[in-house]
């Protein structure tokens, strides 16, 4: 829609289940977490990973642009395509404004293939993981 010309670049939103949602502004604290969970999991991941901050992900009804995503392969990969769920390892969502909206994407990560989704959410200080999905949900839930 972009590259049609229906939205601008500055156009602040996202592609959810066939619809378009408006992403939140982001407070200095959700800055800071995508920062640090960023550097911590660019200095542990195995060399045949990447980690993609605050870009898209492509899956059959939406697309997504997650917090942080670890994801398998070379970044010439994804030189012609967004990475698909099947490609996510972890995918991060940091959640300070946006905590229903994030919780709302449980579905739709889990339907699309991603093995884990993290919720880091800091209104209530924890982080809910999700993993083992059947297609539709997830099957584990911790917090």
């Amino acid at each position: 829609m972009g590259e049609s010309g229906v939205l601008a670049p500055e156009d602040s939103v996202e592609l959810l289940e066939g619809w378009i949602v408006q992403k939140l502004d982001k407070r200095p604290l959700h800055g800071y977490l995508v920062r640090w969970l960023n550097e911590w999991l660019q200095a542990n991941l195995p060399s045949d990973w990447l980690m993609q901050c605050q870009l898209p992900i492509t899956t059959e009804r939406s697309e997504p642009e997650p917090d942080l995503v670890v994801v398998r392969g070379k970044h010439s990969d994804y030189r012609e395509r967004h990475p698909s769920g099947g490609d996510c390892r972890l995918v991060i969502e940091v959640a300070d404004t946006s905590l229903a909206k994030d919780r709302a994407k449980i579905s739709i990560y889990a339907a699309a293939g991603v093995q884990e989704y993290w919720i880091v959410n800091a209104i209530d200080n924890q982080i809910e993981s999700f993993r083992d999905s059947d297609g539709a949900l997830y099957r584990q839930h911790q917090v």
